[in-house]
């Protein structure tokens, strides 16, 4: 296992051909294999001079010394900082260069944990490798509990929900939403099925804003029942001019079911076992009552898609709602945005993958532990050959004919060079394994990986969007506002420019290029050039007061 996790393609480790056969599906396995290495193999180390220039004070010389030690011990820092954070020196080294940190009397601290970092130790025995750190705790750092001891179907304080979200608002700071988007959320929520879940959000809805006179009210259109004191867009309707709640809407008309939130399930999750209970401190008599419940995937609306902050303060009003209905986030949720790509066009769709590949060391810190080892969520490491085919067409098709011209989606055309994108997009991945079965993994299939990566351009044929699925799934409002507003910030910050000057020389050269930055970005260079205090990041405050996230060793018993 450590040397399939050493190669370049680390991220494939699973059984990609079947959905379900994953490590995350398959307890035997994530037993086996997804908990037996602490440090993950992520990608090749910096060069000498970005080596020389992290060590500051040691010159060239003493550096090409140190690159040929026999590595009998490791000296690791943390990868991102301008001086290193910490640095851990005389870890002996168990096997394939992978230090014994989980085992032994180490101890590390909160500030230490959950970062990826990289080892100074160079050949013969092998090249400096990137490890990524974590107890070994279930993937449970970040994981919520259920947030209702019993399903609640009552009303919710409507004004004082509100001030909640303006407040949460108003600490992000200033933001833009240019763009339309949409929000997949996936919890286990505390109903044995789809139907008295949403039957209890229903009556959860109707019986809040009863009071404040929403229903009833004269409309034209649905957007006149929207307001920015109750942004409920996809909870109520205009039918027969009057609002209504969705729950009392009859209707077949496609119309008006696009309007509404997509009630479904994911079998990909998976329910939380005694380890990941007791990872969380959970004594054994309340064990049962965190196992059960139905599995929810709730999807925004599709015409029209959330806009603006109307529509981010409608998403938030539904995660405040699924909060007081009752619902967990175990490490198999993930929240997944998608971000409206109609006008955008392939310089444009490079700009925003290889802007996101570059800092994407950085945003793998911003998510937690579920997350950054996931084959829903593959990191975009330039080092990994699939990653460098993905990247190289993407560099293709924005410097060639037809770069400048923006996707739309109004004819037969459109459609058509929308999935001639696509179709490449998901070919460069695996040529072989296209060729081979085209429907299976190209853009109208399921089976390609390349639609799990962290920014995936397959809904662009189908919906006309970008999909960031790298997010957990979280029921902490402030955490799913900050990545939501982050993810806007990204996009109005990137998708007009190329920064590191990528498509202005040839492919290898561009793919070399965007390695090496993947290697050199930080947190504080991200910061600076979106322009914004990237304080929350920083300071990591979900990993507070969380039994999970503190440092653990392996138990060899």
């Amino acid at each position: 296992f450590a040397q399939a996790l050493g190669s370049s393609s680390w991220t494939n480790f699973v059984f990609y051909k079947q959905r379900h056969l994953s490590i995350r599906t398959m307890p035997e396995l994530r037993t086996a294999v997804w908990y037996s290495i602490l440090f993950i193999f992520l990608s090749k180390p910096e060069s000498i001079e970005a080596m020389r220039e992290e060590r500051g004070a040691n010159d060239l010389a003493a550096d090409l010394a140190h690159a040929t030690s026999t590595c009998s011990s490791l000296e690791v820092f943390h990868w991102n900082a301008a001086s290193p954070v910490h640095i851990f020196d005389g870890m002996p080294i168990q096997r394939q260069d992978m230090p014994e940190w989980m085992y032994n009397n180490n101890t590390f601290d909160l500030g230490d944990l959950h970062r990826v970092y990289v080892s100074r130790c160079v050949a013969p025995a092998g090249p400096p490798k990137v490890f990524y750190l974590r107890p070994w705790t279930e993937d449970m750092c970040g994981a919520g509990l259920f947030t209702k001891a019993a399903e609640s179907c009552d009303a919710v304080d409507a004004r004082q929900k509100q001030a909640l979200i303006n407040d949460l608002i108003t600490e992000v700071g200033d933001f833009e939403i240019p763009r339309k988007f949409g929000i997949e959320f996936e919890f286990v929520i505390r109903s044995e099925s789809k139907a008295q879940a949403r039957q209890c959000f229903a009556q959860k809805v109707e019986a809040t804003f009863r009071p404040v006179g929403l229903w009833d009210q004269s409309c034209n259109t649905t957007a006149d029942c929207l307001t920015e004191d109750w942004p409920l867009q996809g909870w109520v309707v205009c039918q027969d001019f009057k609002c209504h709640p969705f729950s009392k809407v009859d209707s077949d008309d496609q119309a008006i079911t696009d309007q509404m939130w997509v009630w479904a399930t994911d079998q990909a999750i998976t329910y939380l076992g005694s380890k990941e209970l007791r990872a969380k401190n959970v004594i054994e008599s309340e064990w049962e009552d965190e196992m059960k419940g139905y599995k929810l995937e709730l999807i925004s609306p599709f015409n029209p898609l959330l806009e603006g902050k109307v529509g981010l303060k409608a998403a938030a009003w539904t995660l405040l709602f699924l909060q007081d209905q009752g619902v967990q986030a175990p490490p198999s949720v993930d929240l997944h945005m998608h971000v409206n790509a109609i006008g955008l066009t392939p310089i444009n769709l490079h700009n925003i993958w290889s802007s996101y590949a570059r800092f994407q060391f950085v945003i793998a810190e911003m998510t937690q532990d579920s997350q950054v080892i996931s084959f829903w969520q593959k990191l975009m490491n330039m080092d990994d050959t699939k990653n460098k085919r993905v990247y190289k067409w993407l560099h293709t098709a924005a410097t060639t004919e037809g770069s400048t011209l923006a996707f739309k989606k109004s004819n037969k055309a459109d459609d058509t060079a929308r999935s001639k994108y696509c179709e490449g997009y998901a070919r460069a991945w695996n040529p072989n394994m296209y060729d081979m079965n085209k429907m299976t993994y190209g853009c109208n299939g399921k089976g390609s990986p390349v639609r799990n990566l962290q920014v995936n351009l397959v809904p662009l044929t189908k919906y006309g969007s970008i999909e960031f699925r790298a997010f957990s799934g979280t029921h902490d409002p402030k955490r799913f506002l900050h990545w939501i507003v982050f993810i806007h910030r990204f996009l109005n910050r990137y998708t007009e420019t190329d920064d590191l000057k990528l498509l202005s020389v040839d492919e290898q050269t561009a793919s070399d290029t965007l390695e090496e930055a993947q290697r050199a970005a930080s947190l504080e260079q991200l910061e600076s050039e979106m322009g914004v205090d990237m304080g929350y990041w920083r300071n990591r405050e979900w990993l507070d007061k969380d039994p999970a996230c503190l440092w653990k060793p392996r138990d060899r018993s």
